[in-house]
């Protein structure tokens, strides 16, 4: 009994997870996490004094940068956040199709050349 139990919960993960990646109107909410993961990065530079001209072939150089200075002055609930935030990107991302993933890649570029405000 308690067996089957725990299989139904365990399809019930699987299945919830899968129909939570739906790609009907995914763009938006993946966008938004973007840009907020963005504006976490962006500001953790700002407070460490540290200014990153962004082009399209060093936005990892930029990400690195503020993964450091997020490390450096460590704060539980923005960190936790963060990655929160990285982990849904993930999971949305492998989800997708090889057409979805070129304009999910185009999207996260467009954002991470956008000047940190």
């Amino acid at each position: 009994m308690i067996k089957n139990f725990h299989s139904v919960v365990v399809l019930f993960i699987v299945f919830t997870a899968i129909n939570s990646c739906s790609l009907e109107n995914q763009d938006s909410s993946y966008i938004s996490l973007i840009k907020e993961m963005h504006k976490i990065e962006c500001d953790a530079l700002k407070k460490s004094g540290v200014t990153f001209q962004v082009n399209s072939s060093n936005i990892y150089g930029f990400r690195s940068i503020a993964f450091d200075k997020i490390m450096t002055k460590p704060d539980a609930k923005l960190i936790a956040h963060w990655e929160d935030l990285n982990h849904q990107l993930a999971v949305i991302e492998h989800y997708m199709d090889e057409g979805d993933k070129k304009d999910f890649q185009n999207n996260f570029t467009e954002v991470y050349l956008a000047t940190c405000e």
